[in-house]
């Protein structure tokens, strides 16, 4: 008992930031008047439960990985609720584990951090049949290996299952590998811990792709969805800012409604602001590895990780002449976790950090209620 006690009361800010979270959103879901199954039956999760119910049944769902549709089929609804309210509360004590012992950052900064984390929009989702939560962990457990050199082979497979849940974890495979790379050109570690933890992330990576070749008879058909089924095109970062920046300032797109207009003129401006503060964490990661003339290993995979992201989410968007461009990019931002260890490894001063918890929480109160007013707005 005294155990318990003791650890309630080293983590008291972090179990009442999870369960503050919890009530706040639970609390969006009722003004939508929709119930909570109803909730939970929305956008996405239908698709998985067809999937886990049926299988890959047809290219266009091809477009979802199969970790949360293996879950459900596993665990069935409830239990994947259990597993990413338990994923989500993990991250958090993962994220105060690594600033404050790797870090060594103040516990007000370290609390300032899991408070934005609590109230962000992955949090929400949380609560959902989604795959933000289970995502966040195990990138983020795969990066706290990594910066403490430990278990390559664990490393290796939540590398692997991170790709197994949302084709961005590729992105963060080949960012770890350039890590390691780095630490064994500068004969920190072996050779043979790369190959102990790629061998396993190869082959789970390697899953999905095998499983559509043989299903559907195209490997890539994931990545081929996206424009053949989903009203999306090709683009890049000039091109879809090009489009966030239209949106926002112009009536130049086929929408008559105000209301449609007001909420794609949201989304598109909360896409370009997160956009803008990633540019601005990892540009200000890069200035203080030149100015010590080095750059650490971990410092790679968190700016690399964080501008592979904006380069892969900004290579496609919505079809602008019909339908909101970057339509879920912010979600997407947020679901990626140096968006939450950049700025906390280096603290940013009080006031913009308390700017950046007032964003977050009035995000996410709109995301939560739309969302559950059956909007399709994140």
């Amino acid at each position: 008992m005294d155990k318990v006690r003791s650890f309630i009361k080293e983590n008291r800010e972090l179990l009442l930031f999870f369960a503050v979270s919890r009530l706040f959103f639970a609390v969006m879901m009722l003004l939508s008047r929709h119930s909570y199954p109803e909730i939970l039956g929305l956008f996405d999760t239908e698709h998985y439960r067809n999937i886990a119910s049926y299988g890959y049944y047809h290219e266009s769902i091809s477009a979802f990985f199969p970790m949360i549709p293996l879950l459900i089929k596993l665990t069935g609804d409830i239990g994947l609720l259990v597993i990413n309210e338990f994923a989500f509360l993990l991250t958090l004590f993962l994220t105060k584990d690594l600033l404050m012992k790797d870090y060594k950052i103040p516990a007000a900064s370290v609390n300032m951090t899991l408070a934005i984390i609590s109230l962000s929009p992955a949090a929400f989702f949380s609560m959902l049949e989604y795959t933000e939560s289970i995502f966040l962990y195990l990138t983020l457990s795969a990066f706290v290996l990594f910066k403490r050199n430990l278990h390559p082979v664990l490393m290796g497979v939540l590398i692997g299952l991170s790709v197994f849940t949302r084709n961005v974890g590729a992105l963060l495979f080949f960012c770890i590998f350039a890590g390691m790379c780095l630490r064994w050109a500068r004969k920190e570690i072996r050779f043979t811990r790369i190959v102990a933890s790629y061998v396993p992330a190869t082959l789970i990576s390697l899953i999905f792709p095998v499983y559509l070749h043989f299903k559907l008879g195209n490997w890539s058909v994931f990545l081929s969805s996206q424009y053949d089924y989903w009203l999306k095109i090709h683009s890049n970062i000039a091109k879809t800012v090009y489009w966030n920046l239209r949106y926002i300032f112009t009536d130049n797109f086929p929408y008559d409604a105000q209301d449609t207009k007001i909420l794609f003129k949201t989304n598109e401006a909360l896409t370009f602001i997160i956009f803008c503060f990633v540019l601005f964490i990892a540009g200000r990661e890069i200035y203080y590895a030149v100015r010590k003339k080095r750059l650490d290993a971990d410092s790679l995979v968190l700016v690399s990780y964080a501008l592979l992201c904006v380069i892969s989410f900004s290579s496609t968007i919505r079809d602008p002449l019909i339908d909101c461009p970057t339509d879920s990019f912010y979600r997407y931002y947020l679901s990626m976790f140096p968006i939450f260890i950049l700025p906390a490894k280096r603290p940013l001063p009080q006031a913009p950090r308390l700017g950046i918890f007032a964003f977050t929480a009035l995000m996410s109160m709109v995301t939560s209620l739309f969302f559950s007013m059956g909007v399709f707005f994140f």
